[in-house]
């Protein structure tokens, strides 16, 4: 999909990734399209948190994304428990700068006794 064929709403939403839109894979692109076309029916709360997700991404690194995404699939492995303790510790951590990619840690797959 190419940047000129989304209309300007969901170009409004995707500014933040404008740039690297022609070289994501089309899956992401879907995805993309997906909450931006879903955009104007979240409350305000979802909407900004639409938006810094979508520009904290934009900054990231693609090894930084490939990062996340890996984090990802191992947190949808997870029980649900154990993603909502995980989810629970990173709401209470502060951000990690997109630039430090040293203090970044893989999600921890076992329970702590």
């Amino acid at each position: 999909m190419l940047w000129r064929d989304l209309n300007p709403a969901q170009k409004q939403v995707l500014a933040p990734v404008a740039q690297e839109w022609e070289r994501m894979p089309a899956l992401q692109q879907k995805r993309l399209v997906g909450v931006a076309n879903r955009f104007q029916k979240m409350s305000p709360a979802e909407q900004q948190r639409a938006q810094i997700q979508l520009r904290d991404w934009a900054k990231l690194t693609p090894e930084q994304r490939a990062f996340a995404r890996q984090n990802y699939q191992q947190l949808k492995k997870l029980p649900p428990e154990k993603r909502q303790e995980i989810k629970k510790k990173w709401r209470q951590e502060p951000p990690v700068e997109p630039d430090n990619t040293q203090t970044q840690t893989p999600i921890q797959t076992t329970v702590d006794p």
